[in-house]
């Protein structure tokens, strides 16, 4: 009754507040028809997922952009191609005139497109001809990257606008007269420009000001003296535009003339007699500063005039300069006339400080970010021996620091001039105002690192710091190569990523450019990206330096190819390159967006609560209709500011808001029994406030910025504004916010009828209402965006009424009009937004729609096709968005449309109405069957919605050919064949490998996460054909609220074992870098390897361990003992001519002396960081204590590689020492022993047990031990506190290793006894039953002492195999033993009955007389100990025979030899895994001595300090790649067995390869054959068909 009773009130209760709640309703329906005056009520947003951050970037789908390789490019064209001519112009505004715009406001939106010149161009510009090769000679971006600035050979300058590749400004008449020859933006400025030309005219232009120019020449005075050669100097603006170096070359024949000047503290100049150098060849470089005030007269200010002198016949031209980033440090290269000869660069680590300067080798150098480093190479310096393409490729790093702290040095100590033994070496001295003043020594450790090799013959032409540690080196040989070097470790090369060209010409005369100053590679300002680009090969790529990967593959379109020099610019990866008539920007905000969690494109997804089903409700009859699932979305639009969707979808209570910048989807319902279906909606000019027309009539504002910042909590602010009259199920025609005459804010809904209403915001009441006079019908309604003009379609009459919505009055015309919607466009999506025109059909022959004026007569529509299904406008009326993929089979859509559509995929197409502006196509598989087309404001994006439940938005990065986004593709089994992969994979490349998306995953990594089996492999074969590395970790970026796994998490999360088996193999072939290898192996392996125990035996035995990274030559002698040397090193990779100098390092014997036969060898290094390391540091210990890692990885050569360094290393020693002392122990306790046999008398007090010598050597053995038995327990309690401390982090599983091992736990229990219960029992044995105690005592711990040398056998390499041996054999015989033990006691049971009657008998008694005795004579029986004629002299002899011979045929016919095969077969298995047994063993005992080490005594951290990172091993080359076999006996019958197998699989397997091989073969030729044929049919039909036209 109590459930009843409470079920009857809950019910009640909601009776009550349902009949309140339609009260309320009834009251604000009649008596406040149009609402209250600002009555508001809080509605929830019910929570939703969250939508995709979209790329917010001014580049529009209206801008001229073509897709280069996945991303948009802009083409920068010279104004005399991009300029339209006065016909052109004269056209479009005509075309913007007859739209109805006013003639004032086409001339300002013309002049709003037309380039600021910044002065009149009073004549054409004299750009260069086709056939000068440098039209374009600089470039720089503006330090936001929104602006370019390109200085021509022409003299010309040109401003650009990056992010919409417009022209901004142009200087001609009033700039340079000569070639620009370096131009920047001043500092944080993006309209102020600085440049220098050849004639060492400097100029400063503000391009948004009218003002001409400031001009002013860098002339010095030996320029008017006529010493400078002004074809051979230079000059250099900094980025940034601060700072300006000016090179002047002299004359062979001049004559150096030093002034010594002093100044005094009035800085007047004392001249000092001149002195001569006839033999000095001279070059002189100004430091100027520009600074940014308009007023200086002396602009640009010289700082300081440096001297730079050299001998002759040394290199002749100062002809490079850079700057380091904090402004003080200059490093200027000094090139060679001949490739013979050297170059030189000259330091200066303070430009403030001419006496302060150094000779360096190379002739180009770069600095590192904090100006610490300096990097030099010289790019022309061929060998002296060999062919003439032979270069001495290398770098050197230079340490600034240390070369400043040698100077003072020398300055302090050796104030007179130069010394022995010194660090620089002064080159001019008296003359310390020349420069260079010093020469660093060349010895290398000293003050440079050598990067790369001397001896390598492949040409560096580039370098640049990463970071403070890393260095990329672009370098020439075969092909073309990208190095990162790390500094760090001695010069060791981390990645090395090459273009793909193989030999071909242009390689060498490309390199040629770049040695010359041409930027064919390029960094960006923050050091992250690289660019290089090679026009000859058109090829190309953009590394992310950070990551060490390619992201994008760059190959231009045939019209666009041509040799490009490149320049990165503001904070990300945007990047131009130049060529002779144009230049290409890269928006690359796909490689950046990333970081600020943001996709080029979103598909989202109705929540299926809400997608599925639909509670009932009252239609408008009264009656109650059925409960449905949601019809198809029939609203969808863009916020004013794009950053917003919205839409309604038919049959569902509630509408989503995405935001697009928060992230936020934002539900809209109402709440209560007064539900309401949404119709209709309209942003605010703000985009914060949603006005809706419900299904009942209502019109409701909704405020979307009230909420919490998270989409679960969310509240929006609702109001009512007011309710139509309409009663039909569709009340309005369209809304939009607008203004009224006073600038009050206003809705203006269009009724079913044609009238409209105006609702205020403030006030919530009607304000005013126009009744369309004639039937209730109305065809269509349309809305300016802004608010301020209607243009109604009438349903009875051909008309189009134009309403001023802010005046609120018709206008003075109607106009005809006539676009019926018979079909061939989609209506009433296809009129104008003003009623000017409207989209009537599609001319297949002029490959552009059809229009038709409000002002024409009815056009005739014969011939047109269908232009789409769906299509909107754009609020400007100037471009159109339709669907390229027919929904429905009706329609004559037009050929191209039909071709080009593939079933499952919706394609738009962006096209412009007026001109002939760029189309642009988008593609997505997320929608089969579009619903819907929304354009936003200013084209900056797109959507679509189709299937009811899904929506996709584009952003330009999204164009058709971009990079695709995964979820885009993923639908059906698009990303399942074959083909697909293989083109998506062909056009993208690494891009779809390595480029993250908002969520931290790449394309690749999706497929990962999806399963998507064949993708993943397609995607390793690719990466691994082409030699590009792969990202195999999400979150690259490192963005705390995203979280970061393997690629090999995901798989084993996803229960994808293929995949994983897969990324396993694939990691040691180059795909993956060394550096994310060994950090993937140290931190995931063995955890990862728990889960799946094959993981760990795939991933350690695969082929990449080792990798081989060089050959050298040691001496033979080195293998005598081993058939391989190991060591480690902090190095993972050196050069190769670096391997002989490592090894002679790290191994001493390995070191080349005279007289001794040297073998080749191959040096390898195993991929897995701290292998060596102790405890779980290490591998060792993670292997032995994970009880699910097969045994099987104890034969893999990383294993093997381990145990043997860490033998001989350290563990062979601590081995010894420790068994020394452990046989000492024993010795010592066995004398004990001995000593205690021969005691035959019980002491009867303390005296007489140390009484006699024996006693007191008895005694003084115990005591000995004891003490032994006392350190022993020492070294355990220190394993233990180990294990338990490495639990911590690790878990506890070494632990119970610990304790489950037999060795450990006999050894603690007999140290406990010998080192207190011994001592205690002997000296307080004054009775028998103590002294019988200490005798079984001792004699136990004796079996047990000498028993555990076993454990120290199994380690030696000649007994340890038959320790093991023995020990399988026993586990092997656990079972025989038990069915031994049975059929004993069983059998002596049976002779202790039969025998209980013949006990008088001695020899019956003696044997059988108890059960004990009958239990021992029968296993001596099994022995051959038996007398016969106790069997037969009993009275009961017919049994005690039958017994006595079936025991005997049991046991020594049927146990003794099931026992024989037993161990046969058990000895052939373990004679097959004896060097499992054996390295496992030998790893048992090092891992127990690792763990008993003392940190207090400092052994453990002594030898934690000699252990490197990477493990290194020499093999000889062509010898055997196995790991070396411990014994050379045979390996047992089933061993045997399995090797011949093996061979006759291989053999079999090579024959059906080349068989497959040849059937191959035979196909492709009748494949081509069958091509051939095909194309020569298809080539006669075509004439035919021409002969017959």
């Amino acid at each position: 009754m109590k459930k009843n009773d409470a079920t009857f009130v809950e019910r009640w209760r909601a009776f009550v507040e349902w009949l309140v709640a339609l009260l309320a309703w009834a009251y604000q329906s009649c008596v406040e028809p149009y609402g209250s005056n600002g009555s508001q009520e809080k509605q929830p947003m019910m929570a939703t997922p969250g939508c995709t951050q979209l790329i917010d970037t001014p580049l529009t789908f209206f801008d001229d952009y073509r897709v280069v390789s996945g991303i948009p490019v802009c083409l920068l064209e010279t104004p005399g191609n991009t300029i339209k001519p006065a016909e052109m112009e004269m056209e479009a505004l005509s075309t913007a005139r007859e739209s109805n715009v006013d003639d004032g406001e086409a001339d300002a939106e013309m002049e709003q497109t037309t380039p600021s010149k910044g002065l009149a161009i009073s004549k054409a510009i004299a750009w260069p001809t086709e056939n000068d090769p440098a039209a374009i000679i600089c470039s720089s971006f503006s330090r936001d990257g929104t602006r370019l600035v390109t200085g021509f050979n022409c003299g010309a300058l040109v401003v650009w606008d990056t992010q919409l590749g417009s022209l901004v400004a142009v200087l001609t008449d009033e700039g340079h007269a000569e070639s620009v020859v370096s131009c920047s933006f001043l500092e944080d400025s993006n309209t102020i420009v600085v440049s220098i030309d050849k004639a060492f005219m400097t100029l400063r232009w503000d391009t948004s000001s009218d003002q001409p120019p400031v001009k002013s020449e860098a002339v010095s005075d030996h320029c008017q003296a006529g010493h400078i050669d002004i074809e051979d100097s230079h000059a250099k603006i900094s980025p940034g535009g601060v700072l300006m170096g000016v090179m002047l070359n002299t004359h062979w024949h001049f004559h150096l003339i030093s002034e010594q000047k002093s100044f005094n503290s009035t800085k007047q100049a004392q001249k000092a007699p001149p002195v001569k150098q006839e033999n000095l060849r001279t070059a002189f470089l100004d430091i100027y500063t520009l600074p940014e005030r308009d007023e200086d007269e002396n602009w640009p200010e010289r700082q300081l005039r440096l001297t730079v002198v050299w001998k002759p016949g040394q290199p002749s031209a100062l002809q490079g300069v850079e700057f380091s980033d904090s402004g003080r440090g200059v490093l200027a290269g000094v090139y060679g006339e001949k490739r013979s000869v050297p170059g030189s660069m000259v330091l200066w680590p303070d430009w403030g400080v001419p006496k302060k300067s150094f000779l360096l080798s190379g002739s180009m150098g770069s600095w590192s970010p904090d100006g610490t480093l300096v990097v030099t190479w010289d790019p022309f310096l061929q060998a002296e021996k060999g062919s003439p393409e032979r270069y001495t490729g290398g770098c050197f790093v230079w340490k600034v620091r240390q070369l400043e702290a040698q100077f003072q040095m020398m300055n302090d100590h050796y104030p007179e001039g130069q010394k022995d033994g010194q660090y620089l070496v002064e080159l001019f001295p008296g003359h310390p105002e020349w420069s260079p003043r010093y020469r660093p020594s060349i010895r290398e450790g000293g003050s440079y690192t050598m990067v790369g090799s001397t001896d390598d013959q492949k040409r560096v032409l580039w370098a640049r710091f990463i970071d403070a540690s890393r260095v990329a080196v672009c370098r020439v040989g075969a092909d073309v190569e990208m190095v990162i070097w790390d500094v760090d470790s001695a010069g060791t090369p981390g990645t090395v990523m090459s273009l793909g060209l193989g030999p071909m010409s242009g390689v060498s005369q490309w390199g040629d450019k770049v040695a010359e100053g041409f930027q064919g590679v390029a960094m960006s300002p923050n050091r992250r990206w690289l660019g290089l680009y090679m026009g000859t090969a058109n090829k190309g790529y953009v590394l992310d330096l950070v990551q060490g990967l390619k992201v994008v593959d760059i190959a231009l379109p045939q019209d666009l190819t041509e040799q490009r020099f490149m320049a990165f610019g503001g904070r990300d990866c945007r990047f131009v390159m130049c060529g002779r008539r144009n230049g290409l920007v890269w928006n690359a905000e796909t490689l950046t967006a990333s970081m600020r969690r943001q996709n080029s494109m979103a598909v989202w997804t109705l929540p299926e609560d809400e997608a599925d089903s639909q509670p009932s409700r009252k239609n408008k009859k009264g009656s109650l209709s059925k409960s449905r699932r949601g019809g198809p979305i029939i609203e969808l639009g863009f916020s004013p500011d794009g950053n917003k969707l919205a839409l309604i979808r038919r049959d569902l209570l509630s509408m989503y808001v995405l935001d697009f910048r928060s992230g936020e989807t934002m539900c809209l319902s109402e709440h209560g029994a007064l539900k309401s279906e949404f119709r209709k909606f309209a942003f605010s000019a703000d985009g914060e406030r949603l006005a809706t027309v419900m299904w009942n009539g209502r019109v409701l504002m909704w405020d979307l910025s009230v909420g919490g910042g998270e989409a679960s909590k969310i509240l929006g602010r609702k109001a009512e504004l007011g309710s139509l009259r309409s009663a039909s199920l569709d009340p309005a025609k369209g809304m939009v916010f607008s203004r009224d005459e006073d600038d009050n804010e206003t809705v203006v809904v269009c009724e079913d009828n044609g009238s409209l209403v105006w609702l205020s915001t403030e006030k919530c009441m009607m304000l005013d209402r126009f009744e369309m006079v004639g039937p209730k019908d109305c065809r269509a309604c349309v809305f300016k965006p802004d608010g301020s003009l209607a243009a109604i379609v009438p349903g009875d009459k051909d008309v189009i009424i134009l309403f001023d919505l802010v005046q609120r009055s018709k206008q003075s015309k109607i106009v005809s009009f006539h676009c019926a919607p018979d079909g061939l466009a989609p209506y009433p999506s296809n009129i104008a937004h003003d009623g000017s025109f409207a989209v009537v059909g599609w001319d297949e022959k002029a490959m552009k729609p059809v229009l038709q004026w409000s002002d024409t007569d009815k056009s005739d529509r014969h011939g047109l096709h269908k232009v789409a299904e769906h299509l909107a406008i754009s609020d400007d009326n100037t471009w159109m968005v339709v669907d390229d993929n027919p929904t429905h089979g009706e329609g004559d859509f037009p050929q191209h449309w039909q071709t080009a559509s593939s079933q499952g995929k919706t394609k738009l197409v962006v096209m412009q109405l007026f001109g002939a502006g760029e189309r642009k196509s988008l593609e997505t598989r997320a929608i089969k069957y579009a619903e819907k087309i929304a354009i936003s404001a200013g084209g900056r994006r797109i959507a679509c919605a189709g299937d009811g439940t899904r929506v996709v938005v584009w952003t330009p990065c999204a164009t058709k050919g971009c990079i695709p986004e995964y979820h885009s593709l993923c639908s059906g089994d698009f990303l399942h064949r074959e083909k697909s992969i293989t083109s998506i994979l062909k056009k993208y490349g690494a891009a779809v490998l390595n480029i993250p998306d908002a969520n931290g995953m790449s394309f690749f990594m999706h497929a990962i996460e999806d399963k998507n089996v064949e993708f993943v492999r397609g995607a390793l074969e690719y990466a691994e054909k082409r030699n590009t590395l792969v990202s195999l970790t999400s979150n690259p970026f490192g963005l705390e609220d995203v979280p970061t796994k393997s690629a090999l998490e995901i798989a084993f999360q996803r229960h994808s074992s293929e995949i994983a088996k897969m990324l396993i193999k694939t990691m040691t072939t180059r795909v993956v870098s060394s550096t994310a290898m060994a950090g993937f192996l140290h931190k995931s392996l063995v955890p990862l390897g728990r889960a799946v125990p094959s993981l760990v035996v795939d991933a350690i035995t695969a082929d990449g361990m080792p990798t081989a990274i060089g050959v050298l030559q040691v001496p033979e002698d080195v293998f005598q003992r081993t058939s391989s040397v190991v060591a480690t090193s902090n190095v993972f990779s050196t050069p190769m001519n670096s391997l002989q100098h490592l090894w002679g390092h790290l191994h001493k014997p390995t070191q080349l002396t005279v007289g001794k036969f040297e073998v080749a060898t191959v040096a390898k290094v195993f991929p897995y960081p701290d292998c060596c390391q102790l405890g779980m540091r290490g591998l060792l210990r993670p292997l032995l204590v994970s009880t699910k890692v097969p045994d099987r990885v104890f034969a893999s050569k990383l294993v093997h590689a381990v145990v043997q360094y860490k033998w001989q290393k350290y563990a062979g020693r601590l081995f010894a020492h420790e068994l020394v002392v452990y046989l000492t122990y024993v010795m010592l306790f066995t004398i004990y022993a001995i000593l205690l046999g021969h005691k035959n008398k019980d002491p009867e007090n303390f005296e007489d047990v140390i009484a006699d010598s024996n006693g007191a050597v008895q005694g003084m053995c115990l005591l000995l031990c004891a003490v032994m038995g006392l350190v022993n327990l020492h070294w355990k309690v220190n394993q233990i506190t180990t294990l338990a401390i490495d639990g911590k982090n690790h878990g506890f599983s070494g632990l119970w290793y610990w304790f489950s091992s037999g060795w450990n736990m006999l050894d603690l229990l007999s140290s406990l006894v010998t080192a207190f219960a011994l001592p205690a029992v002997h000296f307080c044995a004054t009775n028998e039953e103590l002294g019988e105690a200490e005798s079984w005592l001792a004699s136990i711990t004796l079996l047990a002492l000498w028993w555990r040398l076993l454990y120290f056998a199994q380690a030696c390499r000649g007994i340890g195999p038959v320790v093991i041996m023995v020990f399988e054999i026993l586990k092997d015989m656990t079972i025989f033993i038990a069915l031994l033990a049975v059929m004993i006691f069983g059998f002596s049971t049976a002779f202790f009955i039969s025998f209980r009657h013949d006990l008088v008998l001695l020899d019956v008694r003696e044997s059988f007389g108890t059960f004990g005795r009958s239990l021992l004579t029968t296993f001596g029986m099994m022995l051959g100990e038996f007398d016969m004629p106790i069997f037969y002299e009993t009275p009961s002899y017919v049994i005690t025979l039958s017994i006595f011979v079936v025991y005997m045929t049991a046991m020594t016919i049927v146990l003794l030899n099931l026992l024989i095969a037993l161990m046969t077969d058990t000895y052939d298995r373990v004679k097959g895994r004896q060097d499992i047994c054996s390295v496992k063993a030998r790893a048992t005992v090092i891992d127990g001595l690792e763990s008993s080490l003392s940190t207090f005594l400092g052994t453990k951290t002594k030898i934690e300090r000699e252990v490197s990172r990477f493990l290194h091993v020499i093999e000889p080359q062509g010898g055997s790649t196995q790991p070396p076999n411990y014994h050379t006996h045979w390996p047992g019958r089933i061993a045997e067995l399995e090797n011949r197998f093996k061979r006759a699989l291989d053999e079999r397997c090579s024959e059906m390869t080349a068989m497959m091989k040849e059937i191959k073969g035979d196909i492709g030729g009748m494949d081509d054959m069958v091509r051939q044929q095909l194309v020569e049919a298809v080539a006669v039909l075509q004439e035919q068909m021409e002969q017959q036209r």
